[in-house]
């Protein structure tokens, strides 16, 4: 989550965030990313580029982050993969069959939607950053492209998870 608030506001748009009360809110919003985590090995960049097919089966490449943790950040970062760009009605159907082929009752059904929202959160605070620090610091420009889809869709999950919680951060990406 700082990675967001220094690589893309403060390297790439310009702008000086007051830190202090943004790490308590993205500790806030990583403790749900962490509550009711359906715990696995998560591989953390698990987006399209690093899916391959050969003879018709998938392979998934660039393990080199993997550890264990929620496999819902899995799961969003393949949703809402900025190189995809995925409809939410379409990210919606394919949140529901992971929940069905993990066969969840409806309470645990429910707490896994709630970490899922929160993983999207962290994941696409990740993505911004990364995006920012990729396109600024490493002359990657290409990446540049994908920072408005990014941003809409930070917009739109900040607005779906809108809490008394993380008020800074909200300001924050209502600002930028």
């Amino acid at each position: 989550c700082l990675y967001f608030a220094t690589a893309f506001v403060r390297d790439y748009l310009g702008h000086n965030p007051d830190i202090e009360p943004l790490t308590a809110e993205f500790e806030y919003i990583s403790d749900q990313a962490l509550a009711n985590g359906y715990p696995g090995l998560m591989h953390r960049d698990c987006q399209s580029r690093n899916i391959m097919i050969k003879n018709g089966q998938p392979f998934f490449i660039d393990f080199q982050g993997a550890r264990i943790g929620p496999l819902q950040y899995d799961l969003a970062s393949l949703l809402i993969d900025p190189y995809v760009k995925l409809k939410t009605g379409t990210q919606d159907i394919l949140l529901e069959y992971a929940i069905e082929r993990l066969g969840l009752d409806r309470e645990s059904a429910d707490r896994f939607r709630h970490c899922y929202g929160y993983c999207c959160l962290t994941r696409n605070l990740q993505m911004l950053g990364a995006f920012g620090f990729l396109t600024l610091t490493k002359g990657k420009k290409q990446f540049e492209a994908y920072i408005p889809d990014a941003l809409a869709m930070l917009k739109s999950q900040v607005k779906k998870l809108e809490t008394n919680h993380f008020q800074a951060v909200s300001s924050l990406v209502d600002n930028i």
